[in-house]
């Protein structure tokens, strides 16, 4: 970019600077006299607003200094002024830009602004609570049916869809704004199609053929069955019907006349599902709209919907209007990800921006993103708005970065050679001529598996064979990318076996995060007066404090802001800023005590190898990237209800059916389909190899071992075929020693003396049957115990997790839990209670976890869970200790229960 272009798109490669682009020219539009409350930047995601509001912070301030030398050069450039007189610009504008609040928002956090200004018009209150969850309204959504839309439903799903999912679908449908007006359409009928099928059969079976009679048994059509005889199926590809259709002209004119009907019937069977769909789809909405006026809660789609709404309705003008009050400059970030509702809420202010001065002589548009990094189609974004936008307005300019500043050389070199093919009008990337970017090494390597039943012990074992490699090298711990969320848990499970310290981004639980375990475990000292808990405290503070008296009468979120000001801890802290908005939802903050947060932390690194699904590393960069085939088959879309937007002839929507395989139309359309996800598939691939800066190594399946069924990403013409190789060279790294300059102290600072704690009895885990109980526990511990909906997970886990079990062990071990959760008197012991699992508590300076606590209105429960009968007495002594502290603690009666799940049977004791 050389000089300053009020509309552009910009189109940024990986690793190309499109951050150090959107930055810039922020602060070129502030320097250039723009109101600093008229610009509006759009991003996705939180990290990507405070992104780029750290380097428009630090770009404005600091441009002068020789760390941002490429800023300033480019503002330069931008207002074709010397740094001088930017320095004098930006003095000027600085007292300004500190007072002022940035506009930099996420999309779902500007569309909340509108709708809260505009809430009422849709009859809802304007502090509705946002959620990233889906609203479950079914209940609600059967409620309003009346008999014969009831009756409807039934049929739809059991005669005509046969999905379980039906909700989801209507969701998708909801969600994309789509709604088609349909009159009451009657079924069709099947006279036209049985004639032409009668006739069909009738000339076939004159010519005394039996290969050809064999397709016509049935008298009567049975269309189902009949679409999948040859006749029909392989009519094309069969030789010998195909020489038949060739020779016999009434045969084929009668097969077509067939087809025809069938078409035709198809699309009349189409129009009555669709029409029968829309009415479903309108009494859907409007039990949305109940639900979000009763609970005062929307999703994030849902916000998106209702601004939609909002812009479409008579309020249109006044809306836009107000909003053009306070946007004269957009910016917008990784626009290949909008959605279509995105894109038609935002037009009209593009419009107004680009369509000529209006209110304002100075105005601009600019939106950066590249259409091959575009993987949230899912999602329902829309690669193709990013040509759309600039067909639709002319004046909007076009530009490119074309240079990787990420990665080395060698890297950047094989990825521009291996995609080039695959991307239309593809521009190959350069390289800085920088020393620290030369070089660079990339390996292919291949795993030995020699059947499909191996393809993931053979995987990971290759794993660790590259993960040995960059250590001897001394690099830094790699990122392992994987293509599922279950294949990072299958990698993390297989690297712990062997010791090698891994973790992924949704294992760090929030509450171990040092300043949130601080401010719970003085809580509980404050409440519960008990010296280990401040013992804790000291230890990260080194500061003895005073018990606090907490009001417990205030909610959860009042009493942790107000240990926070107590501890004096940094609110800026993220995790802190997180645990806050989570008790924001907890009334009673003795939940949020003994209640497990099952929050992680939010982009928590940790010490080790990082995990992540590829969809998860987009916008990331790592030193070492070391990328994996497919660990899994991949997931098959089966909906029926297909949703597609053409952005010339718009919406499209089509019922899966084979009736209409036969049709041209059809077949066009689900083609669209298929390679609109096959485009998301190789945008996958180029985001997961671009994340490398020094190293990458891809591990693909073994050619000679290629399941039909299990497809590999580096085996295929159809995605990449990818021969072992080294490229470059991967240097020795030197090993970096930190010194640390160390200070003698003439006394050292007091230390408490603790005395000896209790520790339970040491057990053998080395044993199968400490081995069994630890397994056993591990199932208890996750399964919902409410609805079993995890079962069946669970089991499978099991046997990754615990591979010192045979398969036996494991049956044994699944038929003992299946005994305990369908035992009437466990089940009573649960029922209408509040269920808290592994709880740890502290009582006499000791530490306590119990297996199951089930808190009730009038009395509580403990439940020890035992898989056998040694050391009964100690048992016995253990919890009767835990029913006397949890009495104490929780001033409330409370039984005790040991539950023996043994081989045969289920022994409940109450002690």
């Amino acid at each position: 970019m050389s000089e300053f272009k009020p509309f552009l798109a910009l189109e940024a490669s990986a690793g190309s600077g499109k951050t150090f682009a959107l930055s810039v020219r922020f602060v070129a539009l502030i320097l250039m006299g723009a109101k600093i409350n008229e610009i509006l930047a759009l991003t996705f995601t939180k990290k990507a607003s405070n992104e780029m509001q750290k380097r428009v912070i630090e770009t404005f301030l600091h441009f002068d200094k020789d760390a941002k030398k490429a800023e300033c050069e480019q503002l330069c450039r931008f207002l074709q002024k010397s740094k001088e007189e930017l320095i004098a610009l930006r003095d000027k504008k600085k007292q300004e830009f500190l007072r002022q609040n940035l506009k930099i928002y996420t999309f779902d956090a500007f569309f909340g602004k509108i709708l809260r200004s505009f809430a009422l018009n849709l009859g809802l209150m304007s502090d509705f609570k946002s959620s990233e969850n889906e609203l479950d309204i079914k209940a609600v959504f059967l409620r309003i049916l009346n008999q014969q839309e009831l009756e409807d439903l039934a049929h739809y799903i059991v005669e005509l869809d046969k999905r379980e999912d039906f909700f989801e679908e209507l969701e998708n449908l909801y969600q994309n704004a789509y709604f088609k007006k349909c009159e009451n359409i009657q079924k069709p009928s099947q006279i036209q199609i049985n004639q032409s099928y009668e006739e069909l059969r009738a000339y076939c079976l004159s010519l005394n053929d039996k290969r050809l009679s064999a397709n016509f048994d049935d008298e009567k059509l049975n269309l189902e069955e009949f679409l999948k005889k040859s006749f029909m199926d392989k009519f094309e590809t069969t030789q010998y019907l195909k020489k038949l259709g060739e020779k016999d002209e009434i045969l084929r004119e009668k097969r077509q006349a067939f087809l025809t009907a069938l078409n035709a019937y198809a699309l009349e069977l189409e129009s009555f599902k669709i029409a029968k769909l829309m009415n479903l789809l309108e009494h859907f909405s409007l039990a949305k709209n109940q639900i979000h006026k009763e609970k005062n809660v929307l999703s994030f789609a849902d916000v998106s919907k209702k601004v939609l709404e909002l812009v479409q309705s008579e309020l249109k003008d006044m809306i836009y209007f107000r909003l053009d009050g306070f946007i004269a400059h957009l910016l917008i970030d990784e626009f290949q990800d909008t959605s279509v509702i995105q894109y038609q809420i935002l037009k009209p202010i593009i419009c107004e921006l680009v369509s000529g001065e209006g209110v304002r002589k100075f105005r601009s548009f600019f939106y950066v993103g590249d259409k091959k990094q575009s993987i949230y189609r899912f999602r329902k974004g829309k690669k193709e708005l990013f040509d759309l936008l600039k067909r639709e307005f002319p004046q909007i300019q076009s530009d490119s970065l074309d240079t990787n500043y990420r990665s080395t050389k060698e890297i950047t070199n094989f990825i521009n050679t291996i995609f080039k093919d695959k991307f239309l009008n593809y521009i190959p990337q350069k390289t800085p001529d920088d020393e620290h970017k030369k070089g660079g090494f990339v390996r292919v390597v291949s795993s030995k598996e020699q059947t499909k039943e191996e393809i993931k012990i053979k995987t990971l074992e290759a794993l660790e064979e590259q993960i040995k490699f960059l250590r001897e090298k001394n690099m830094q711990e790699p990122c392992i990318l994987c293509w599922k969320n279950d294949d990072c848990d299958l990698v993390l499970d297989f690297l712990r076996t062997k010791h090698i310290n891994a973790f992924t981004q949704s294992n760090i639980l929030l509450e171990n995060k040092a300043n949130v375990r601080l401010l719970l475990e003085y809580a509980k000292y404050c409440i519960f007066g008990d010296e280990f808990y401040l013992h804790f405290v000291q230890a990260l503070t080194g500061v003895k404090m005073s018990r606090l008296k907490l009001d417990l009468s205030k909610n959860a979120a009042e009493n942790v802001l107000y240990l926070i000001k107590k501890l004096k801890l940094d609110l800026a802290d993220a995790a802190l800023i997180q645990f806050l908005e989570y008790a924001q939802d907890k009334e009673n903050f003795l939940d949020l005590l003994f209640e497990p947060c099952p929050l992680k932390i939010v982009n928590e690194q940790n010490l080790g190898i990082s995990i992540m699904s590829v969809h998860k590393s987009k916008g990331l960069e790592f030193e070492n990237v070391i990328l994996l085939d497919s660990l899994s088959k991949p997931k098959t879309n089966s909906s029926k209800i297909l949703l597609e937007y053409d952005i010339d002839e718009g919406w499209e929507l089509k019922i899966k059916d084979k009736l209409r395989k036969n049709d041209s139309d059809y077949k066009k359309f689900l083609d669209k389909i298929q390679k609109a996800e096959l485009d998301d598939d190789i945008n996958k691939l180029y985001v997961a190899m671009t994340r490398a800066k020094k190293s990458l190594i891809i591990i693909k399946r073994n050619e000679a071992c290629i399941d039909g069924n299990h497809p590999s990403y580096f085996n295929s013409d159809v995605y990449l075929n990818l021969q072992e190789q080294d490229l470059g060279i991967l240097e020795q790294e030197e090993l970096k020693i930190q010194k640390k300059n160390f200070t003698s102290k003439d006394k050292l600072p007091h230390c408490i003396k603790v005395g000896l704690q209790e520790l339970e009895t040491q057990k053998n885990y080395e044993t199968k049957q400490s081995y069994f109980g630890e397994a056993f526990h591990y199932f208890m511990q996750n399964i919902n115990l409410k609805t079993k909906a995890n079962f069946t997970r669970l089991c499978e886990r099991l046997e990754n997790k615990f591979r010192f079990l045979d398969k036996n062990e494991v049956k044994e071990l699944i038929l003992r839990i299946e005994n305990l959760l369908n035992n009437d008197t466990f089940n009573k012991l649960l029922k209408d209670k509040k269920l808290l699992k592994e709880q740890s508590f502290s009582f006499k300076g000791q530490i306590k976890r119990l297996d199951l606590l089930a808190l009730g209105e009038d009395e509580n429960f403990i439940i020890d869970y035992k898989t056998g009968k040694s050391a009964t007495d100690e048992h016995k002594n253990q919890i009767i200790f835990y029913k006397h502290a949890i009495c104490e603690i929780l001033k409330k009666n409370t039984r005790a229960f040991v539950v023996y799940c043994l081989k045969n049977q289920i022994e409940i004791i109450e002690l």
